[in-house]
């Protein structure tokens, strides 16, 4: 059956079914097939960990002889022994890849919402805000302008009624295409926790040993894509799944829902028009980030095993919940997030522009005036070769 999904490409569509039964009323047995979909792991350096620990704990890792014996026929020669111990170095390269990539995100948002997107905001906060509100209020009540006040606070409400243009209406559709990208993102992370919860994690010894013999002769290199295969991933120790959740999937989460937040802020209390239109896309810069890291650093074969992997998961949705009902939802939660950042979080920024309209009608002329004055430039006249030539002394 076909699973859409919003959040990940599907590289494959297929379907297995398992039969099941159950004992309904009147003790009638039920026969009901159990739907299975087979999901691309993705292209990030997110899903390449992931991959990374799948297969490390799925081929090298036995628990009966400790974290980290590897696994090895006794019949292998040296030779593939060795390109088995390179098989292992790619997978703690993808894991150093990820870290990265993760490290960088991480410290690119928080400085950029630490000595960017809170100084855009600092105006509006509370004791900021409240002095230039009254520095307007008390030029529309007194029909007196504020560039004469001599204020500091006037000063800067003439200065910030210049910058506030944008109206509320071009903030939430701002908004509603950085929440298409920040979704996304969190929906990415999300889905793969579903993911990795699914796999199984009981399975007999013999399975175990024919699942690593089998996977081990899915080797990196040649990758699954020049062989025309598909590596499923449908199984992962209890061990395994604590390390990607703990190690990955959780601060993959915190970072995303971070990234959310700080491009909805920064977008809320821009007020420049020119500022906003690219407020988007630095912001999606930042969210897109770890997909630019992984295929810049990442090893040819590594990347094709990487989008040759496939999750084995239940079909969490069916019918007609599994087309344009997702897209639906995903709109309306996208505008409804808008509107509460425009209007509950941050209402103080429309507030201020409608009490600058109200000024601009009282002194037009300043609405069309640069209000940033001069630079005072020092005139002196000195003696030269020639004579006496003026010399700007600040310039």
């Amino acid at each position: 059956m076909v699973l859409y999904r919003p959040c990940l490409i599907v590289l494959v569509v297929m379907s297995d079914s398992e039969d099941e039964t159950e004992v309904g009323c009147c003790g009638c047995v039920e026969e009901k097939k159990k739907a299975y979909s087979y999901q691309r792991c993705g292209n990030s350096s997110t899903a390449s960990a992931i991959v990374a620990v799948c297969r490390y704990f799925e081929v090298y890792d036995d628990e009966d002889a400790g974290c980290g014996s590897c696994f090895f026929d006794q019949e292998e020669t040296d030779g593939q022994q060795f390109e088995r111990r390179f098989d292992t170095l790619e997978m703690f390269v993808a894991f150093f890849i990820y870290l990265i990539g993760f490290l960088t995100q991480a410290f690119l948002a928080f400085f950029f919402y630490k000595y960017w997107v809170e100084v855009k905001g600092d105006p509006y906060e509370p004791e900021y805000y409240s002095q230039m509100e009254i520095a307007v209020d008390n030029a529309t009540s007194l029909n007196m302008s504020m560039l004469t006040a001599g204020t500091p606070m006037a000063g800067e409400a003439i200065k910030h009624c210049f910058l506030n243009r944008a109206p509320p209406i071009l903030h939430i559709v701002a908004l509603l295409i950085w929440f298409g990208v920040g979704l996304n993102k969190i929906s990415d992370v999300i889905y793969l926790i579903y993911c990795v919860c699914q796999l199984k994690s009981e399975e007999s010894e013999d399975e175990k040993k024919e699942k690593r013999r089998t996977q081990a002769a899915k080797d990196i290199d040649p990758p699954p894509g020049e062989r025309k295969v598909k590596v499923v991933i449908d199984w992962m120790s209890s061990r395994g799944k604590r390390w990607i959740f703990f190690l990955i999937l959780l601060p993959e989460l915190i970072l995303a829902v971070f990234i959310a937040h700080a491009g909805a802020e920064y977008i809320s209390v821009v007020g420049e028009v020119n500022l906003l239109v690219k407020a988007s896309l630095k912001m999606n810069f930042i969210a897109r980030l770890d997909k630019m890291i992984q295929p810049s650093y990442v090893s040819y074969n590594w990347e094709d095993y990487v989008r040759n992997s496939v999750f084995k998961v239940d079909d969490p949705i069916e019918g007609w919940k599994d087309g344009a009902a997702r897209t639906i939802g995903k709109v309306i939660l996208g505008i409804g997030l808008a509107a509460i950042y425009t209007i509950a979080f941050y209402p103080q920024v429309e507030f201020f522009r409608s009490k600058c309209d109200t000024y601009y009608q009282m002194f037009p002329h300043e609405n069309v005036m640069s209000q940033i004055p001069p630079i005072p430039v020092m005139r002196t006249e000195v003696y030269g070769p020639k004579g006496m030539w003026p010399w700007y002394p600040l310039i």
